[in-house]
Formats: structure tokens, C-alpha cells, sequence
């Protein structure tokens, strides 16, 4: 017995040298640099499309090593019925409302060959049938068919009252009413999870999950689908305290202790919530968030608003409206893994790149420290310790003075960021991105060797060459024309520090434009529509309910009717109400609308509300050929089945074919 202890333990051993990473797996990596971007908001076909998303691959893996998208699988959508993938059907299927498969593998490979790795929304707390309650689809695998049934199903489902008895455990968690909540104590449910988790890893390319609802089941099953598949990230979205999602971490460990998921960090969210909305900065001065824990700020991804905050608990009156920068600021200062929200990277690109630079400047991780330096009311100020250097990051009133050993890397309302000079780099600003021509790019040494220079270029060749300029202190330059910066800086001792690169581009000045609403239905002639905007635009009668009526046009021989809208700025939004003219019925919020656009008016009602179904990229692109002249502005580009790929004329990520830009036919080899 002795000796045969002695092998086993031996071999034991050897295992665990080979596979250390499976032996003793995490949810969240050790001391974790990156920065996640959620990708998507509701309804965000157009910008979530995956070509569109492919086509801006280069500058979206300069700021983000995660990319996290909306749930890839079909769900069996058809005309006039995107959806988002939160009641998914289908595992194996991969062509969604946001693309097809062989779209979304090139998305995945793209962001893959630059660093960027990408997240699934995995979505297994529930599921729908086919075309009734279980009709669970039968799906093959490696070999192996996989299919669900009745039997799989949580016999405390809803589907029972609608003639689809199921046998299934009860529910080890919170039920969900509009899929059936599917039992995870099932061996077959678990099987097919497991096979469905491979998939996503190993033949689509993802590099982690983000798990849907986790409060619907018990966390030991997160633990034991990560165990079979071993995935390099793993986030869950438990809605809920501080506590309680601690408890879910812990929950999550395997048999050897070792923790298999982070988690969303909502009391962080909430305290941002606070803070913003009351201007009351020390109420961020609290041990109440899971990035304030030194053992759970690892497993803390941090987020300023997601998809559901964003949409539904607060509509125009979002209490961080005010200060969504300064929350940024906080979340890409702070320890965790910050997530950054679509709309915000849209709307405020060029700050949050800025943020991101900074971060990256001094080293900030997942369990960097970070102290409080002052906390009052009006202001407060954190000290971050990263691998390269320091960050110092004032909220509120930004008066305070870090020292000198600080210089200011970026900031906006109500908040600044510093970066230490031992962080041994150069500090350029602005970040990379298009600019007006005769911007000017400043280069400040971060060093505390007053000998060292900066070398660098403009024409993007090596800048430690004896072509490169090279200076003692900040310099300034100008961008008249697209240029591609490349510095470092040399110490005294001749040591160089690792190379800074930014790409410029000088872009026209955004011309204001008008943009159209169509709209088709025999319910209402004519409709109403009532609208709000990103700029306050849409005022007057338009804005007070039930709006303005709609003027009646002629699309294609069918009577449509249209509304337009002024827009100034390139980051537009409107968002609309279509209505009877104030009688007592109308359509479901439309909204987050950036450009013309077409939609019809559906029979079919949600909470007594008619749906609407976008068909601009079908009748659109008719429209878009016969009249070129009106869409100049337009810069989306349609393939000929009338879909939306991308939104730039440099489509060069789409394959070779024939496409619509500006209402002409452009062929691509």
C-alpha cells in the first residue's frame, strides 16, 4: 500500500506540473490589466452587427482586451423579428439577428489576430422550443445528437398551466416567467450545456463567458459547467447586494477552493448611482463594493450601466446622466475589471481612450490597491498602485494637487486622472483617433531622470534610429494630415522604455444634416409621433404628447409616413412613440434611433402596446438606390439582400462582392 500511495502521488504531481492552469482553474485571472467593452445595448442590430463590429477591429483593440457580445445563437428569427438571444432555441446554430455564423467567426478571428478576446452570453438558466413551449430542437455535436425535453424541464415551470406537463427537479433557484427554466440537476441538461460551453471554446473561438441570470440556479452548477470547459474568463450577472454576491462567489469554488467565476460588481454600480446623482462624492468612501474587499476586488468587473440599467430602471431620468464620464473615470481608475458601456464609448470615445491610456500608463490591475487620499462632500481623491507606476484619480471638485511627481493625463466634469513619472513612458495626448486638421498632439516624458528624451517619429518608422527626433522635456506637435506617432523615451543610461504608438486621422468636420422617420400602418392615418433626443432637439409640440402628425409620402407605390429630424453632431440618437393622436393606443418606445429609418406598425400587442418591426434594411436600401442624392450623408453599407454590414466606406474587413454605399453599387474584389 506504501508503495503504491508513493506512484500515485508521484503521478499526481506530474499531472499538475503539466496542467496547472486546469488543476487549480479561476474564474478571473491573477492581476488582470485588461479592460472589457460591452458591445451591445437593446436593440443595437445596426452598431452590434458583426461586419460592423469587424470593421473597427483596430480601433476598438487599442483600448479593449474582452469584447463582450450579445447570445450568438439562432433564435429563430424571422422577417421583422429581431431578437436580442435572451430566450435562445438553438445552441449549435449560430446565425443570429446580428449576423450570420461564418460573420461571427470572422469577427472572433479578426479580434483574436489583435489581442482582443471575446465573450459569449451564455444564456442557460433558460430556454425555448421550436415552435411551442418544449420542442426543444435535436442538435448534433461532435458525433453526438443532444436534445432536451420535458424532462428537463424545472417542474415548477410556468409551461405545466399551458399543457406541457414536465418531470423535471424543482428550480434551484429564481424562476423565470417567458422560457422554460431548465432543471441543471438533469444529467442530459447538464450534458447538453457542457457540449454546448465546447463549442463556444473550442470551435467557435471565445475566450469566456458571461452567464446570464445566474441567480435562476444554483452556483455549484457555474462551477461545474467551468470545470468541464475551463474557459479563461467568467463573469456572472447576480442582480443583487454585496453580500449576497459574495456569497455567490464562494459558492462558485470547486472541491479545491479555487473560486470559478467573477461576478458583476452592482453595489459598485449603485454607489456610482449615488454619488453622481447627489454630487456627494464620499459615498464612494465605503467597504461596501466588492472592488473595496482585497480578496473579492479580483473577481469584481465593474460597470457604469449595461444593457438592462441602461434601458429599464431609469429611462431620461438616469441619475448618472450628469457625470457619465467622471463614472468612467472611476470604474478605468479604480481595481476590478472595468466594462465600459456601448453608448458611453460611442459618445464619449476620445475621453475614455484617454482613460484607458492612463490606466495602462501606471499598470492598474484587478487587485491593484487603491487608497483614499481626501474625502469630503465636493471631492474625492484616490492613490492606485500599478505595476508601472502610480494613478491618482480626484472626483467632484478638482482642485487637488497630487505633487509633483504627478502629471495630468486626461479630464473632463468633475473628474481628472494623474499619472506618476515613474511609470518610465511617454504620456501622449490626445489618444489615438480622427481629429480636425491643426490638432495638436502633446509628448510629456514620464521619468524622473531629467536626462532622458523622447524619440519618436511621424511617419510611423522605428524611433530609436538616427532618423528619429528626439527631445529633452514635453514637446507639442500638430496634425495637418494622417499620421502615425511612434515614441519612447531613452534614459540617461541609454536604457529604452517600451515604445508608445498613435495612429492619426484627420477627418471633415461633421455637416448637420436632416435625418427621416418613415413609418408604415393601417391602424392610425395619420399617426402621431411623439419624440426625445440626445440634444433636446425634438422640442416643442413634437415633444409634449401625443407629438405632432406624421406627413404622408410615397415609397415603392405604398402610402408610408414621415417625420424629420435635425441632426447636428455626428452621435445623434432619437427615440419615439408612434400613437393615434392621443385616443389611447400607440407603439411600444422605439428608440436609439442614429439615422433615416423605416418601420412598420404590427397587429400584435406587448403589455397593450403595438410592436413595430424595423424594415430599413429591406425597404430602406430600395429607397437608398432610387434616391441617392437624399442620402449623402449615409454612411452605412448594405449588402444586396438589403442588410446593413458596416457604416464605413472602408468596408475592406467585408468579403469580395458587390454592395450599396450612398445609394450606388460598388463592387469590392
Amino acid at each position: 500500500m506504501t508503495m503504491k500511495k508513493t506512484i500515485l502521488g508521484w503521478l499526481f504531481a506530474i499531472i499538475m506540473t503539466i496542467q496547472p492552469q486546469t488543476a487549480h482553474a479561476q474564474g478571473w485571472p491573477a492581476n488582470y490589466e485588461g479592460v472589457m467593452l460591452q458591445a451591445f445595448y437593446w436593440d443595437s442590430y445596426t452598431d452590434t452587427a458583426w461586419p460592423y463590429l469587424e470593421s473597427q477591429a483596430d480601433e476598438l483593440a487599442q483600448c479593449f482586451d474582452l469584447i463582450w457580445i450579445p447570445q450568438s445563437g439562432n433564435c429563430v428569427y424571422g422577417y421583422g423579428e429581431n431578437k436580442m438571444g435572451y430566450t435562445p432555441v438553438y445552441y449549435f446554430d449560430h446565425n443570429s439577428s446580428f449576423g450570420s455564423e461564418a460573420q461571427l467567426r470572422s469577427l472572433i478571428t479578426t479580434m483574436k489576430a489583435k489581442g482582443v478576446g471575446m465573450i459569449a452570453d451564455v444564456v442557460i438558466n433558460h430556454r425555448s422550443g421550436v415552435s411551442n413551449d418544449v420542442d426543444f430542437p435535436a442538435e448534433n455535436y461532435k458525433g453526438t445528437t443532444y436534445q432536451m425535453t420535458n424532462a428537463d424541464i424545472c417542474r415548477t415551470d410556468e409551461c405545466n398551466n399551458n399543457g406541457f406537463p414536465t418531470t423535471g427537479a424543482n428550480d434551484t433557484g429564481d424562476d423565470f416567467n417567458g422560457s422554460r427554466d431548465i432543471d441543471h440537476t438533469s444529467v442530459n441538461a447538464q450534458n447538453n450545456i457542457k457540449a454546448y460551453l465546447d463549442f463556444l471554446i473550442n470551435d467557435l473561438g471565445y475566450v469566456g463567458f458571461r452567464y446570464d441570470m445566474v441567480k435562476g440556479y444554483a452556483a455549484s452548477y457555474t462551477s461545474l459547467y467551468n470545470q468541464a470547459v475551463n474557459p479563461q474568463f467568467s463573469v456572472g450577472e447576480y442582480w443583487d447586494g454585496y453580500v449576497s454576491i459574495e456569497r455567490w462567489i464562494d459558492n462558485t469554488k470547486d472541491a479545491g477552493g479555487n473560486v470559478q467565476s467573477a461576478a458583476f460588481d452592482f453595489p459598485t454600480k449603485y454607489l456610482l448611482n449615488d454619488a453622481c446623482k447627489t454630487f456627494q462624492w464620499n459615498k464612494l468612501n465605503t467597504a461596501a463594493s466588492l472592488i473595496a474587499n482585497d480578496y473579492y476586488k479580483r473577481y469584481a468587473v465593474t460597470f457604469v450601466d449595461n444593457h438592462d440599467t441602461y434601458r429599464t430602471d431609469y429611462g431620461s431620468t438616469n441619475p448618472l446622466t450628469s457625470n457619465i464620464t467622471a463614472a468612467n473615470a472611476y470604474i478605468l481608475s479604480m481595481p476590478g475589471t472595468p466594462c465600459v458601456f456601448l453608448p458611453h464609448w460611442q459618445k464619449y470615445k476620445d475621453e475614455i481612450k484617454a482613460m484607458v491610456v492612463a490606466r495602462k500608463l501606471a499598470g492598474i490591475h484587478n487587485q491593484s490597491k487603491a487608497t483614499v487620499k481626501i474625502s469630503s462632500a465636493n471631492q474625492i481623491a484616490f492613490l492606485v498602485e500599478g505595476t508601472k507606476g502610480q494613478l491618482m484619480l480626484c472626483l467632484g471638485n478638482t482642485n487637488y494637487n497630487p505633487g509633483d511627481d504627478f502629471v495630468e493625463a486626461c479630464s473632463g466634469t468633475n473628474y481628472k486622472i494623474w499619472v506618476s513619472k515613474s511609470c518610465n513612458s511617454v504620456l501622449v495626448t490626445p489618444p489615438s483617433g480622427e481629429y480636425e486638421a491643426g490638432t495638436e498632439v502633446k509628448l510629456t516624458p514620464l521619468t524622473n531622470d531629467p536626462e532622458a528624451k523622447i524619440c519618436y517619429t511621424t511617419d510611423g518608422t522605428d524611433p530609436y534610429t538616427a532618423y528619429a527626433k528626439a527631445v529633452t522635456g514635453a514637446t507639442a506637435l500638430a496634425i495637418n494630415g494622417n499620421m502615425t506617432l511612434r515614441a519612447l523615451l531613452v534614459l540617461s543610461d541609454g536604457t529604452k522604455t517600451a515604445e508608445v504608438r498613435r495612429d492619426y486621422q484627420v477627418k471633415e468636420a461633421f455637416q448637420p444634416t436632416t435625418i427621416s422617420l418613415y413609418i408604415k400602418t393601417s391602424l392610425w392615418a395619420p399617426p402621431y409621433v411623439y419624440a426625445w433626443d440626445s440634444d433636446g432637439t425634438a422640442t416643442g409640440a413634437v415633444n409634449k404628447w401625443p407629438g405632432v402628425a406624421m406627413t404622408t409620402t410615397t415609397i415603392n407605390g405604398e402610402t408610408w409616413y414621415k417625420y424629420d429630424f435635425k441632426k447636428n453632431t455626428a452621435d445623434y440618437r432619437y427615440n419615439v412613440v408612434i400613437n393615434d393622436g392621443g385616443k389611447g393606443s400607440q407603439t411600444v418606445d422605439i428608440t436609439n434611433i442614429a439615422d433615416n429609418a423605416y418601420y412598420e406598425v404590427l397587429t400584435t400587442q406587448t403589455s397593450g402596446k403595438y410592436q413595430v418591426a424595423e424594415v430599413t434594411e429591406t425597404v430602406g436600401i430600395e429607397d437608398v438606390i432610387a434616391t441617392a442624392t437624399q442620402h449623402k450623408n449615409d454612411d452605412r453599407v448594405y449588402d444586396l439582400q438589403g442588410r446593413v454590414v458596416a457604416r464605413s466606406a472602408d468596408f475592406s474587413a467585408l468579403p469580395a462582392g458587390t454592395y450599396i454605399i450612398q445609394g450606388k453599387k460598388v463592387l469590392k474584389k
